[in-house]
């Protein structure tokens, strides 16, 4: 033996069939369940690992065992990352605070990306919620809570909607009165 590891070809195999299905997938995100169907059988963190190692090396990959994989190639990760960024200023400037980026932020805004929502929505939905008085005292205002799953940010989006339309009827019933006040002059 001369201390070499030979790669099993079933876990090449294996390795590119994960490739095949994520790259099909539309969101590039896959259930472990389906993870699991796929390759036929129960899996671990350290087996998605070993598969991975069999990938092209420029994707990335994420995973949260028993939940999801999600595949990022090098020009989409940009681009996420870029968004991100861009929806995490959004959020510092409704909420009025100077946090830094941190990786669990950008992940948790990459992943609401990643599902389809868009930078405004994400934005949107800060604004949204930092029009509720009771997310307000609750504190309810960080990236963690707000961007945790795609409910929150739809809850927000939905606040955020109401609230202009809220604003915009108002505006509507001032200038009614206001014609109304000169027409009566």
């Amino acid at each position: 033996m001369d201390g070499r590891h030979t790669l099993a070809p079933r876990d090449v195999l294996a390795g590119r069939l994960l490739e095949a299905t994520l790259r099909a997938a539309e969101t590039h995100r896959i259930t472990w369940t389906r993870l699991e169907a796929v390759l036929g059988g129960p899996l671990g963190g350290s087996d998605v690992a070993d598969l991975v190692k069999h990938m092209d090396s420029e994707i990335e990959v994420d995973w949260t065992v028993g939940i999801m994989v999600q595949a990022y190639w090098p020009a989409e990760r940009r681009a996420l990352d870029a968004q991100a960024a861009e929806v995490h200023r959004g959020w510092s400037r409704v909420i009025g605070c100077e946090d830094r980026p941190t990786a669990m932020r950008i992940r948790l805004i990459r992943e609401r990306l990643a599902e389809g929502h868009s930078v405004e929505d994400l934005v949107h939905a800060a604004e949204g919620m930092a029009s509720s008085d009771w997310h307000m005292e609750r504190g309810l205002l960080s990236v963690g809570w707000l961007y945790r799953d795609g409910g929150r940010v739809d809850q927000g989006v939905a606040r955020y909607r109401a609230s202009r339309a809220t604003v915009a009827d108002e505006l509507a019933m001032a200038r009614q009165a206001t014609i109304r006040r000169r027409r009566d002059e």
